[in-house]
């Protein structure tokens, strides 16, 4: 395996691929003992994963922990607020305390450095250059702003990144019924650390949530390449699938409020990997025949009625008319739009 490159490489002032690769899922309705095996596996994967590479640090509820120390208080603790972050080993970076001294200085910075911005550094260039062509006639208003959707597989270019791999662990009992759990895990690492490795590592994170859903019925999740290094729940794409018609939402449960049922009883996106659970095909019946007869896409039905659906293409390199495919079979179950896109 090709070793992983720390963002303290990047030339500081230099333009990088800015994506990062996400794991996310959600569970609910779980017992304790369900939602400690979770849990537990997944710090224990994460654990593993960074074990050669990476400098970790874990915390509970915004103190720093041990692993092991971790592990104890899923089990001891109803409620769960737990994180990861981790850097690649390098020169500077090279035990705790360097990483935590690194941590500092992101978070108040004595030098220029790297910083944070909500539009990507190339959006500017391309926006003056069809500016340049409204006003020499080369081209009208629609055609430009629709120019701006048209682009294959747009990777987005910064000179941002905060840290590197960040991953998250929840769980709080349900309001209507304190025996049962919800919450949920997640995990992202820049695309400029994982060197080339993108396709492997995301076989990674899809073989773990492929071996959990085995086993929790109870779960959605996904793994994606995002434009973004926060949760998510979806890629930048799911803007365009957005329905935001309220016919959609579905009758709650006696005992339990909107917030606690529809983020489970709804997928929220459709990616390059899915796990669909059970509960969430309540929309789509026909999900694993159609699946099956959709060449682009792999499909697997665990016994306990978790279905999961992979794109047969490198994840870094799915574009929105190929996460269409994926949206075409799981539309009437994705969680109905919020998000509209605006003029700026």
């Amino acid at each position: 395996m090709e070793v992983f490159q720390s963002v303290t490489t990047c030339p500081q002032n230099g333009m990088i691929d800015a994506r990062y690769l996400h794991l996310e899922a959600e569970f609910f309705e779980l017992e304790k003992n369900q939602s400690d095996f979770l849990l537990r596996s997944f710090v224990i994967w994460c654990e593993s994963f960074f074990s050669e590479q990476f400098v970790v640090d874990w915390y509970w509820k915004e103190k720093n922990v041990k692993v092991e120390t971790l592990l104890d208080r899923i089990k001891q603790e109803d409620t769960c607020f737990a994180g990861v972050e981790a850097a690649v080993q390098c020169e500077r970076i090279y035990n705790k305390k360097t990483f935590r001294a690194y941590k500092k200085e992101l978070w108040y910075p004595t030098t220029c450095g790297k910083r944070d911005t909500e539009i990507f550094e190339d959006y500017f260039e391309f926006y003056r250059e069809r500016v340049a062509q409204i006003n020499n006639k080369q081209i009208e208003w629609i055609d430009a702003i629709l120019s701006f959707f048209y682009e294959p597989n747009r990777i987005a270019q910064t000179t941002i990144q905060r840290l590197e791999a960040e991953g998250y662990v929840t769980r709080t009992p349900y309001f209507s019924n304190a025996h049962l759990f919800n919450g949920e895990i997640g995990l992202s690492i820049p695309i400029f650390c994982l060197n080339k490795q993108v396709s492997s590592v995301a076989e990674q994170f899809a073989i773990f949530l492929n071996e959990i859903s085995c086993q929790i019925a109870n779960m959605n999740g996904r793994v994606a390449v995002t434009p973004i290094d926060y949760p998510s729940k979806c890629s930048g794409h799911m803007k365009y699938f957005g329905n935001e018609s309220r016919l959609q939402l579905g009758p709650i449960p006696n005992g339990y409020f909107p917030i606690e049922w529809y983020p489970y009883y709804y997928i929220c996106g459709a990616e390059w990997f899915n796990v669909i659970s059970p509960l969430a095909q309540t929309h789509l019946p026909m999900l694993f025949n159609d699946a099956e007869n959709t060449p682009e896409i792999l499909v697997k039905k665990h016994s306990n009625g978790s279905v999961n659906l992979k794109l047969q293409m490198d994840p870094d390199l799915v574009d929105v008319s190929d996460l269409r495919k994926m949206r075409d079979l799981l539309y009437n179950g994705l969680y109905p739009g919020v998000e509209r896109m605006t003029k700026k």
